[in-house]
């Protein structure tokens, strides 16, 4: 669900998915939180870090964040057919995870950080795109690639390569 930010809910322009720039500061309601959890939703908001920030600083003393979200790095097969196709990539641009570490020092004590790597083996690049696009994956704030870039982007494909994706996992405790 979404909150309504006093100066509204913003359409970001994400091609492929319906998806709203959330402010981020959190409702009053949830100032002093004991607990907040987040999966998969920060790399949505316009600045992760600065929003990252804000939520350790809206926790309770002793509260406690739990965050999981994919970052940058991720998707390395779909930025190398990109590139060897001079079509853009037009997946999301997701957070550094060393920026998101940043921006909760001396806000919590982090009590289990890791970066959990997943991988797909080989498949056609289409069969990838389409498995991606039903998760949200491919969603971006670029225009689509018309019909040749996809051709284009397709016939680079590394077929043999394994597409890989990092994901953060964060725990900590509010100061």
């Amino acid at each position: 669900f979404f909150f309504q930010a006093e100066d509204g809910i913003r359409d970001i322009g994400v091609t492929g998915v319906q998806t709203c720039a959330l402010p981020i500061s959190l409702p009053p309601e949830l100032a002093g939180a004991a607990l907040l959890a987040s999966s998969f939703a920060l790399q949505w908001l316009e600045n992760p870090a600065a929003s990252l920030s804000h939520w350790c600083e809206q926790l309770a003393p002793g509260g406690w964040l739990l965050l999981a979200l994919p970052v940058a790095g991720s998707f390395r097969a779909w930025h190398q057919a990109a590139a060897a196709a001079a079509v853009p990539f037009t997946g999301l641009d997701l957070p550094a995870a060393g920026e998101l570490i940043a921006a909760t020092i001396g806000r919590l004590e982090l009590r289990r950080l890791q970066r959990l790597r997943f991988s797909r083996s080989g498949c056609d690049g289409l069969a990838t795109l389409r498995q991606l696009t039903g998760v949200g994956a491919s969603a971006s704030r670029r225009p689509a690639l018309s019909t040749g870039e996809l051709r284009r982007l397709l016939r680079h494909w590394p077929a043999a390569m394994p597409l890989h994706w990092e994901v953060l996992l964060l725990l900590g405790r509010r100061r």
